[in-house]
């Protein structure tokens, strides 16, 4: 039993004249940035389909069509992380970013054509050459763990490379989306052809992706424990399949089951890649 006390002694104090050097490097920092993000978010949706007719008797045939644009376009974001450094060149990262582009995007007029018989065969044709151009934006967050290369270049300066996997998480909300549906009225003399068209709000998400993403930044001491940097990173994911969801509105008034199954209502490719350049602030501990 003396011998094992004595054996788990040694070990002990091996392990502690190993690994007390190493922590004696160690430094850990926690730091904030202000950014400015370019999404690589580009997308088309086609939408096509057949207005329906009431009462059913008059239809022949139907036909609506539009062309919707999403580009996301240049916003600012917030990106926060920690910082755990092995010594004086190498350490780990725990990195979050925020941001909430706005989209646009020129859409193409919204065609219209109904093809009915009352008496005799008749058509009713027209395009909406004013449709709106897409509104609407879309909240991105990913979070990363990194690998953080230090070098010091001057004694204020110092430049850092990092990489790492990245999950990326996405939703968004956009409009307008076409949907026309008509109806025939008898008052006992004279028939009449109404129709209504809605300029809906669509969705899409939350949808989860992983990918990666690489920087590089470069540091002034400021003080002693307070550190000014720019960042410049992009993060790349595959593009996602997103399903798309009628938002609910007082002004509908048709169910909204139907309208997506009548419009055929599918899905979407999105793209959560960016580019982005921060201002960051980070503290030494």
């Amino acid at each position: 039993m003396r011998r094992l006390k004595e054996l788990a002694a040694v070990i002990a104090a091996v392990f502690l004249g190993l690994i007390l050097p190493a922590t004696a490097q160690m430094s850990f920092e926690l730091g904030f940035g202000w950014t400015f993000v370019a999404p690589a978010f580009n997308s088309t949706y086609v939408n096509e389909f057949a207005p329906p007719l009431t009462p059913e008797t008059y239809y022949v045939s139907s036909a609506a069509v539009q062309t919707l644009k999403l580009n996301g376009k240049a916003s600012y974001g917030m990106s926060g992380f920690f910082n755990w450094f092995l010594n004086k060149n190498v350490g780990l990262q725990v990195l979050a970013d925020y941001h909430r582009p706005r989209f646009s995007g020129d859409n193409s007029p919204y065609e219209v054509t109904l093809n009915y018989q009352i008496f005799d065969p008749e058509t009713y044709h027209n395009i909406d050459n004013e449709w709106p151009d897409t509104s609407g934006d879309f909240k991105a967050t990913t979070f990363s763990l990194n690998v953080i290369a230090r070098f010091r270049v001057a004694p204020n300066l110092s430049l850092s490379f990092s990489a790492g996997p990245s999950l990326f998480h996405i939703q968004g909300k956009a409009a307008p989306i076409g949907f026309t549906s008509f109806r025939v009225d008898f008052d006992g003399e004279i028939y009449t052809l109404t129709g209504k068209t809605y300029k809906m709000v669509y969705e899409f998400g939350p949808d989860s992706r992983y990918g990666f993403n690489a920087g590089t930044e470069a540091a002034v001491t400021v003080f002693r424990n307070v550190i000014l940097a720019v960042d410049i990173r992009w993060f790349q994911s595959s593009k996602s399949t997103c399903d798309l969801k009628i938002v609910p509105s007082d002004v509908i008034t048709e169910p909204i089951e139907e309208i997506e199954e009548t419009i055929n209502l599918g899905s979407m490719k999105v793209d959560p890649s960016y580019f982005r350049a921060g201002l960051v602030i980070r503290f030494l501990f």
